[in-house]
């Protein structure tokens, strides 16, 4: 049976200029999103001081937190920051811009994949699915190597692509592919190499007739390629602390790989949030997945074989992608580097040729105009009664995932997120209603500009919700406090572990000390010996304490514990807060 062509090969002129405007919009709004808030705790403290760390020494090879090694990623995000404070100095916009930048190029691999999987019309579409979710608006202001890894992935993708439409030029595209694949490697690890070899072995496991092309793979020159970009820094890392290849391989990459990370480094999300949290970071995207099975199912008709090789390849991307990461140390943006696949598949119903139902369209659109009408309402209401709700925070290491962050605070905490929340529902109320009547037109090219459009303003009030709640997120308020105010030979102790007060990496001016916290938590302390005094016990506090200056950061709710273990009769007034932490000091101006 003769099938439909399944999508347009050009973008008619309307279109072209609505994507070079929305693309630039969204260019100016990561550009200045760069800017807010402070560095958080975490992955952007980790990546942030680093890099910071690493500036100051002049050392482009050893990655440090608190002059210990960080061995646990390779260095092209660290070097990518590096070079943006030495142009704009150290302040969080230069530590952010890099992770602007790679998203943008991230969206630009999106929109090379959709073009070559179904035209120039596809690739907008699914750019403009991917760049409008939640969950990219949320993961992509965090800094963290997922942007960079997606964008090599993508990259790579679109490489295998190419080779199977210029058969004639395929050494040429598996030889890029590899230095897609060494490059997304140098930013997080060998899963960037790993998860796209996995998604060609599965596309030929249910393409045989794809089975030759794959074997094009196996070229030396991108082998070699790959191994010359992955291999210098390991060995000049190896040569320098012996042993670090093995516990980086082994314990860092294959035990995140099936969560047996020794000791763990994180938190596991739960696999039902996991699975259920997609449907939510994918938003409004997924609200078409109805529409794109209509369309599917009309395609099917027409066309006996209506799974092309590309859309093989894309299913093959995510599922691989999905399923490992369930069995990893599962983190909420794990899948990220694979949501081009799902945006891509998600954008069919706006460009295909079939006659489906307006419906498919008009009611998504209706819903996220009734869902912004509801935030409004929300927004008014709890605004109204705000000094009758109960303020309650829980401590920092109960807030480590999305949904526990979202869970850590009571309604009253949320109190200053009602005017954002009010925003956030006019945006959405107006443009859902709009696109709702577009589609209703059956103009859906302009529904789907008008949707995009709308989600900047979420995009806007997240930046801004995000400079809300920093204090409760970073100790940059604390650190400053100490730089300006301690005494250059006061020391700093953190009750916790390090990831939880990254922050201090970046803002603060001397090495902090651990406590409560085991030696081996690193590989740098554990089997190098490097910084291991750092790390106190209780009762070294409490000497500390009488000795000389210190500053003491701990959870407010830990002071009556504290006051036991040092002695205090009543416990001093904090000097310095950051949310629901305080710093102590154990002397008087």
């Amino acid at each position: 049976m003769m099938c439909a062509p399944m999508y347009p090969h050009v973008l008619r002129p309307l279109e072209r200029r609505q994507a070079l405007f929305l693309f630039a919009v969204l260019a100016f709004i990561l550009v200045i999103g760069c800017f807010h808030p402070v560095i958080y705790d975490e992955t952007e403290g980790q990546y942030a001081g680093a890099a910071r760390e690493m500036l100051e020494r002049n050392d482009w090879l050893v990655p440090t937190n608190n002059g210990v090694p960080r061995f646990q990623k390779p260095p092209v995000v660290y070097w990518c920051m590096m070079a943006s404070m030495k142009v704009f100095g150290v302040n969080e916009f230069a530590a952010r811009l890099p992770l602007a930048l790679a998203t943008l190029g991230w969206l630009a691999a999106v929109y090379l994949v959709g073009k070559r999987v179904g035209g120039p019309a596809l690739g907008l579409y699914g750019t403009m699915m991917l760049a409008s979710a939640i969950g990219f608006m949320v993961f992509t202001h965090i800094i963290m190597p997922e942007p960079f890894m997606a964008m090599f992935i993508t990259l790579t993708i679109w490489a295998f692509l190419r080779a199977k439409w210029q058969p004639e030029r395929a050494k040429f595209w598996f030889f890029l592919a590899w230095v897609f694949m060494g490059m997304g490697s140098m930013c997080k690890g060998l899963h960037a190499a790993l998860w796209p070899l996995a998604a060609a072995g599965l596309t030929a496991l249910f393409f045989r007739e794809t089975r030759g092309f794959w074997k094009g793979l196996g070229s030396l020159p991108g082998i070699t390629a790959f191994l010359a970009i992955l291999l210098p820094w390991y060995f000049a890392i190896e040569a320098r602390y012996p042993g670090f290849i093995l516990d980086h391989f082994v314990n860092e990459q294959i035990g995140h790989a099936i969560d047996k990370r020794w000791p763990p480094s994180s938190n596991q999300v739960e696999l039902l949030v996991f699975i259920v949290q997609h449907f939510f970071l994918l938003m409004p995207a997924m609200m078409f997945l109805p529409a794109a099975l209509a369309i599917w199912r009309q395609h099917r008709k027409t066309c006996s074989e209506p799974f092309s090789f590309a859309h093989h390849l894309l299913l093959a991307w995510f599922a691989v992608t999905f399923v490992t990461s369930c069995l990893s140390a599962r983190q909420d943006y794990y899948t990220m580097s694979a949501w081009g696949a799902v945006a891509l598949l998600l954008a069919t119903p706006w460009i295909a040729p079939y006659r489906i139902t307006r419906w498919f369209f008009t009611i998504p659109f209706v819903l996220i105009a009734l869902a912004g009408a509801f935030g409004v309402g929300a927004a008014l209401w709890l605004g109204s009664m705000e000094d009758d709700l109960q303020v309650s925070i829980l401590p920092i290491v109960e807030r480590d995932h999305l949904w526990t962050a979202l869970q850590g605070f009571s309604l009253g905490a949320w109190k200053d997120f009602f005017p954002l929340l009010k925003n956030t529902g006019l945006s959405l109320m107006i443009g859902g209603g709009l696109a709702a009547f577009l589609s209703f037109r059956r103009k859906l090219n302009l529904a789907g500009a008008a949707l995009a459009a709308t989600m900047g303003v979420p995009f806007l009030m997240m930046v801004q919700g995000f400079s809300v709640k920093e204090e409760f997120f970073s100790l940059e308020h604390t650190a400053k406090k100490i730089a300006a105010s301690a005494p250059a030979e006061a020391r700093v102790v953190y009750d916790g572990y390090p990831n939880l007060a990254s922050s201090l990496f970046f803002y603060l001016d001397r090495p902090a000390h651990w406590v409560n916290v085991p030696v081996d938590y690193e590989y740098a302390t554990r089997s190098l010996s490097i910084g291991r005094s750092l790390y106190l016990d209780e009762q070294a506090v409490a000497d500390a304490w009488r000795q000389g200056p210190l500053v003491l950061i701990a959870e407010e709710s830990t002071l009556e514990h504290w006051g036991r273990i040092i002695g205090w009769e009543a416990p001093p007034e904090p000097w310095a807060r950051s949310g629901t932490r305080v710093a102590l000091r154990n002397w008087v101006d």
